[in-house]
C-alpha cells in the first residue's frame, strides 16, 4: 500500500478529477487492511485540528472546497450554520472509505456514533436484474430464470441477452399474427432493462412495471408505466410515442427521458435529456388539461391533488444517478430518503422519535450493501439506525 498514492488518488477525487480506473484503483487501495491506519490518521489530523481551533484551509479555500463538494452549486441557507471544516474532512474520508462515492452531511456538529453492525449472514444488498414477465395468455415468467433461453408469444422472440437485457425479435418484418399485451414488473430490489419491439430502450426502476404490446401498430405507440423508468425512444414521426401514466401523459417526438411516477409519491416527475415532450396531467373534471412542453435540462412536476405543472431547470447528472449507479439527495427529508432506500434494497422502514426537519444532501453508489449506506448517514449525526432482519429502524 502506498500512503502517496492514495493521498495523490484522493486529492484526484475531491477534485472532481478522477477517472474511473483511478476510482477502482483508489477503491483497491483501501480494501487493504493496510490502508485503515491511513483513513484514521486523516480523522485524527482532522478531529485535532478542530478540537485546537485550527483549520486545514483558509475561508476562501473552505468556501472554494464546499463549492466543489457540491458540484457547483448554491450552498444549503434555510436558517443554517456555516458548515465547518471538519465536517466536510469527514465527508472526505467517507467518501473514499464507503466505496470512493459517497458523500453526505448534515448541518449538525458530528455526536458520538455507535456504528450499525450487521452479521454477514443478514447483510442487504442493493439492486440487481429481477423481473417477471407477464405474456398475453396469462403466463408469468421468471426473467431471472431463462439465461439462454427464448420465449415464444405469437410471431415474436423474446430473448434475454448476457448482459441480462429483454430483447424482442420479430420472426418478420410486416408480421401480422396476433398483438398481445406483456407487463415487466421488477420487485423492489429489483431493475431490468428491455428492448421493445420497436427498438426503444428502457431501464426500468424497482417496484415498476410497464406495459406494453408485442407489436405496435396505428397512428401512435402507447405504453403504461407505474413507478420509474428511463427511456430512450427509437424515432418515428410516423408513430409519436406516448407514455400513459395513472396521472399523466407524455407525448414523445423522438427523445430520451426520465419518468418517476409512483403511487406513494406526491408529485409525477418527467425530466427530459434530450429532444423534446409535452407532458399533459390528467384531469377528470370537465376543465381542459394542463400541458407543458419540455426542453432538455427541464423537469415537469406534475401535483397529483390539484393537476398543476411547474416546470424547472435540473442537473441531468443528478436526475439521471439511479440509472448511472448513484442516488443524489438535495435536501430530502429523512422519510424521503428512506423511501428511496426501501425500493433499492427491499426493506420495510420503521420510524422512532420526532423526525421532523431531518434533511439531508449526499451522493451515494447504489450498488453498496445497506450497512455501509446506513453508516454513512449516521456519520452527519442526525439520526441512527438499527436493523432487525429486513426491517429498517430510523431513531434519533
Amino acid at each position: 500500500m502506498s500512503r502517496a498514492r492514495i493521498t495523490f488518488l484522493f486529492d484526484k477525487a475531491m477534485r472532481k478529477e478522477i477517472t474511473q480506473e483511478e476510482r477502482l484503483e483508489l477503491y483497491e487501495l483501501l480494501s487493504d487492511n493496510s490502508s485503515k491506519k491511513v483513513v484514521e490518521d486523516l480523522f485524527l489530523q482532522a478531529r485535532l485540528s478542530f478540537e485546537h481551533g485550527k483549520t486545514f484551509f483558509n475561508e476562501e479555500e473552505s468556501s472554494q472546497m464546499i463549492h466543489k463538494v457540491l458540484g457547483g452549486k448554491e450552498q444549503p441557507t434555510n436558517n443554517t450554520r456555516r458548515v465547518d471544516v471538519l465536517k466536510w474532512l469527514v465527508a472526505a474520508i467517507v467518501l473514499i472509505t464507503f466505496s470512493v462515492g459517497a458523500l453526505f452531511y448534515y448541518d449538525r456538529k458530528p455526536s458520538h456514533i455507535q456504528p450499525v453492525t450487521y452479521a454477514e449472514k443478514d447483510a442487504i444488498k442493493s439492486v440487481r436484474n429481477r423481473a417477471t414477465l407477464l405474456l398475453g395468455d396469462g403466463s408469468l415468467v421468471d426473467l431471472e430464470a431463462i439465461d439462454n433461453k427464448t420465449v415464444k408469444e405469437g410471431d415474436i422472440t423474446i430473448s434475454k441477452t448476457k448482459d441480462g437485457q429483454l430483447v424482442y425479435h420479430a420472426a418478420k418484418a410486416n408480421a401480422t399474427g396476433e398483438i398481445k399485451q406483456n407487463i415487466l414488473s421488477t420487485p423492489r430490489g429489483g431493475q431490468f432493462q428491455v428492448q421493445l419491439p420497436d427498438g426503444t430502450h428502457v431501464w426500468l426502476g424497482p417496484s415498476s412495471s410497464l406495459s406494453y404490446p408485442t407489436r405496435f401498430e396505428g397512428a401512435k405507440r402507447e405504453v403504461r408505466l407505474e413507478g420509474e423508468a428511463y427511456l430512450e425512444i427509437a424515432k418515428n414521426k410516423e408513430m409519436p410515442f406516448e407514455v400513459q401514466t395513472v396521472d399523466a401523459t407524455i407525448h414523445v417526438m423522438g427523445t430520451n427521458f426520465l419518468i418517476s411516477a409512483y403511487e406513494d409519491m406526491e408529485e409525477i416527475t418527467t425530466t427530459l435529456v434530450e429532444g423534446k415532450v409535452r407532458v399533459s396531467a390528467k384531469d377528470n373534471s370537465s376543465r381542459t388539461p394542463t400541458a407543458k412542453i419540455l426542453n432538455p435540462g427541464q423537469q415537469a412536476r406534475i401535483n397529483k391533488q390539484t393537476k398543476a405543472i411547474s416546470l424547472q431547470n435540473v442537473n441531468l447528472e443528478d436526475a439521471l444517478a439511479w440509472k448511472n449507479g448513484y442516488f443524489v439527495f438535495h435536501g430530502d427529508d429523512i422519510q424521503q430518503v428512506m423511501k428511496t432506500i426501501a425500493r433499492w434494497y427491499d426493506v420495510d422502514v420503521t420510524y422512532q422519535g420526532d423526525l421532523t426537519g431531518e434533511t439531508f444532501i449526499g451522493t451515494v453508489s447504489k450498488f453498496d450493501r445497506i450497512e455501509k449506506l446506513l453508516q454513512t448517514i449516521e456519520l452527519t449525526g442526525g439520526v441512527h439506525f438499527k436493523t432487525e432482519g429486513r426491517k429498517v429502524i430510523v431513531m434519533k
